[in-house]
Formats: C-alpha cells, structure tokens, sequence
C-alpha cells in the first residue's frame, strides 16, 4: 500500500487519491511516509559526526536506553546476589 501526506493538511492519504479525504485539497506532490520517516533519521545520523561502525549501537550508546540498560543491570547483579544469599539460608528463591 502506497501512502503519502496531504500537501495541505498533513494528514496521511493513499498516494492514488487526487483530493484529500480530509481537507479537500488537490492532492500535490507531497511525501511519501517512507520520505517522511527518512529524512529526521539521516539529520541525526549527519549530526552524528563520521559514520560509525555499527550505527544502532552507537546511537543506543549514547542515548537514555544505555542509561536504562546499565540501571537494569546492576539490579539483575543485586538480584542474583539476594538469591544467592536465601539459597544459603535453605529459604526457596519464589
């Protein structure tokens, strides 16, 4: 399925459509998603500096998601620790 944006109202429309279900409009030349969607991805990736080697990964580094993923390891460590811990006791881990 072909989809692009209203040139007028930005609504998203089949790219067949010569008006605009939503606004009326004539349907002119605008993006298509695909257009839409690529081009804010290649300004972070211009903003980035030189092209990294694996481009996900140095992205994920540098973002809230690393931050969240090294939160989330350090409670797993803390988590094994405590399970560790109850085992030696003889108490059940559940």
């Amino acid at each position: 399925m072909n989809v692009r944006f209203c040139s007028s109202c930005r609504s998203l429309i089949l790219s067949d459509f010569r008006y605009c279900p939503y606004c009326g409009a004539a349907v002119s030349r605008g993006p298509t998603l695909a257009e839409a969607l690529t081009a804010p991805f290649e300004r972070i990736g211009a903003d980035a500096g030189p092209e990294p080697v694996n481009r996900c990964q140095a992205m994920a580094e540098s973002s809230i998601f690393a931050k969240a993923e090294a939160s989330l390891d350090r409670l797993e460590a803390d988590m094994d620790l405590i399970l560790q811990e109850l085992e030696k006791q003889g108490r059940p881990s559940s």
